[in-house]
């Protein structure tokens, strides 16, 4: 296991990466009660709010509600551009969501009632949307993501889930093997992430078995498709079943593949089935993944 050396290396190296990197990990971190991660979360408060005062914040958020994805840097790009051409709304709405997410569950800060709903009756439109298969398959991750945060953050519904019927549905929505794979899996993942807030909360007990009904899914589409994963694609899975106290094989075969990928020159794991993604900057999804899940 190669958390410590992980850790050494990212605290050391740190502000060699951007700042979304350096959010990324000590957000995870700090939620965790790392108190180097909680330091440097105080040392980015004014890039994450740019600024003190509330207009600086609510220009903060029109500007994450203006950006337009990069396919340079979008899983399936080809697949999900022109979904998001249809509802443009979208891809930045989600961007505005997280600011609001870390403001409160990083820095106790409520800024809701700076953000602007970008459409009309926007729950119903998430509604539809989750209940198409294909745009559920393709958009995963970014479909998933606003809905859990409008409904659990904005709209404070701590009831309405995505339909199973539906998720099962997008689960066998014909898609190129390498899209399917990654789709499917954040897809699961995502759930599960976005009931806690992403990280910041406990899966309330109630709610366990939808969840259940989510990991068993997920075991499922995990060992069909095992080899086809990321180490990306198995820590998230491995750290998914730990949220929801699943004791399962998969989890230690994922911090296995994960350790199997460990680069000792370099100090972090790298994947060799992603040579884009094998710096420090890159790398550093997978990296904090692995703290996590070891933790």
């Amino acid at each position: 296991m190669y958390r410590d050396i992980i850790y050494k290396t990212y605290k050391k190296s740190f502000l060699e990466l951007s700042e979304s990197k350096q959010f990324h990990l000590a957000s995870r971190l700090s939620l965790r009660g790392d108190a180097w991660a909680t330091q440097q979360m105080e040392e980015l408060r004014d890039w994450f709010f740019g600024g003190t005062t509330k207009v600086e914040m609510k220009s903060r958020l029109e500007q994450l509600g203006l950006r337009s994805p990069d396919p340079m840097h979008l899983n399936a790009a080809a697949l999900r551009i022109p979904i998001f051409e249809s509802y443009p709304w979208l891809f930045g709405y989600e961007l505005q969501l997280f600011q609001v997410l870390h403001a409160h569950t990083q820095y106790g800060s409520d800024i809701k009632n700076l953000l602007d709903s970008p459409v009309y009756n926007i729950d119903y439109q998430l509604n539809e949307l989750t209940n198409s298969p294909s745009t559920l398959a393709i958009l995963s991750t970014y479909l998933v993501d606003v809905f859990y945060l409008q409904k659990r953050l904005i709209a404070e519904n701590e009831t309405d889930v995505i339909d199973l019927q539906a998720i099962r549905n997008a689960l066998k929505e014909p898609l190129n093997a390498g899209s399917k794979s990654t789709l499917s899996i954040y897809l699961l993942t995502h759930c599960i992430i976005g009931e806690t807030l992403f990280y910041s909360r406990s899966i309330q007990p109630e709610k366990l078995a939808y969840y259940h009904e989510i990991t068993s899914l997920l075991q499922e589409v995990a060992n069909q498709r095992w080899d086809e994963l990321t180490i990306d694609n198995k820590l998230e899975v491995a750290l998914c079943l730990q949220l929801t106290g699943i004791d399962s094989a998969l989890i230690k075969q994922a911090i296995s593949a994960a350790d199997a990928g460990f680069d000792k020159r370099l100090g972090f794991i790298t994947d060799l089935s992603m040579p884009h993604k094998n710096n420090l900057e890159w790398a550093e999804h997978r990296n904090v993944l692995y703290l996590m899940t070891t933790a």
